[in-house]
């Protein structure tokens, strides 16, 4: 299905027939993320400049709740067990029926698709 937008960054009307998409074209995107992130990414670079080393971002595990620093855009977590436990936590009802099912037959059933 054809859409007709208007570009946040420049507002420029376009055509488009992907969903997502909110630019008319990838350097708008990068411009806008540029203008939003603008303070954090100066910042960054400027430490960069000084010790030749990227700054780390500190975050806090959602499952234990410490904080911890990182380099890796999409890590949640502060370690595999946390996250690990977090997954089964949040698959432990499937995870119990699958066993069940396990001990009664003696072979693993398969997973649910999502």
């Amino acid at each position: 299905m054809r859409r007709i937008l208007q570009c946040p960054c420049c507002g420029q009307t376009f055509e488009t027939y992907i969903k997502q998409q909110k630019y008319c074209s990838e350097h708008c995107q990068n411009r806008d993320y540029y203008l939003k992130n603008r303070k954090e990414l100066l910042e960054r670079r400027k430490l960069y400049r000084i010790t030749g080393k990227w700054s780390p971002k500190i975050l806090q595990c959602p499952c234990c709740g410490q904080t911890f620093e990182t380099y890796i855009k999409q890590q949640k977590y502060c370690s595999e067990h946390c996250r690990n436990r977090d997954y089964y936590l949040k698959n432990r009802k499937e995870y119990l029926e699958r066993m069940k099912i396990y001990r009664i037959t003696g072979k693993w059933p398969p997973k649910k698709k999502r």
